[in-house]
């Protein structure tokens, strides 16, 4: 993720930081979000943001602007979406799963599906509402959800497996065609902050991967 020229990510298990060129480990977890000068992390069931700590029924989250987004699996086989404390949707699919996308203090967004057929959805925080992102099939899921303040959706569409997705904008009911990845490239997250989408771009062999900025108009 990020925010005011601060990146954060996960690695082997740590959370790490880089800021006015100078990279820094923050600890065991997994970086979920950025608050000021700390990385919040979901270590466990626990939310750490700097000296502060709280338990949550989450096994993903993502913060933003004061906002908390979490998943978790439900016992009926379900998996439950959580904004700020408040159960949002319940996902029940063959082999549901949820992938949270960004949080700001406006939307939500989030990849949900299973057994192959995913999809992107949008939660606007003011009145509950949620909007799927139109197009996507089984051979061509949707994923890697980003939002703006506008409401904006930034997402990919798979090529056949691996490598050669397209990423998208989907704003006012239009969708737009941003970029398309090479056949060996693809990515599985992104973040829009200051008009730039940032994405975790790496190559199919799982050799190597680097963060890339696509400037948006």
């Amino acid at each position: 993720m990020v925010v005011a020229g601060a990146v954060a990510w996960t690695e082997d298990g740590a959370a790490f930081v880089a800021r006015a060129g100078q990279t820094r480990r923050v600890g065991a977890g997994k970086a979920i979000g950025i608050d000021g000068r700390n990385v919040v992390l979901l270590r466990g069931r626990e939310l750490v943001d700097g000296s502060r700590s709280r338990r949550v029924n989450a096994t993903d989250a993502r913060w933003g602007d004061g906002h908390l987004l979490t998943t978790h699996p439900d016992p009926d086989g379900r998996v439950s979406v959580v904004v700020d404390g408040r159960t949002v949707e319940h996902v029940r699919t063959d082999q549901a799963k949820v992938y949270p996308g960004q949080i700001n203090a406006r939307y939500a967004v989030w990849t949900a599906g299973g057994a192959g057929h995913f999809y992107v959805e949008r939660y606007r925080l003011g009145d509950g509402r949620i909007d799927r992102v139109p197009g996507g099939d089984y051979a061509h899921p949707q994923y890697g959800a980003a939002v703006d303040a506008g409401g904006a959706v930034y997402y990919a569409r798979s090529g056949f497996g691996c490598g050669g997705a397209t990423l998208y904008r989907w704003r006012h009911g239009r969708v737009t065609r941003l970029a398309s990845l090479a056949r060996s490239q693809d990515y599985s997250a992104s973040w829009y902050a200051g008009g730039s989408l940032y994405f975790d771009l790496g190559d199919c062999s799982g050799r190597t991967q680097h963060l890339v900025r696509l400037p948006l108009a």
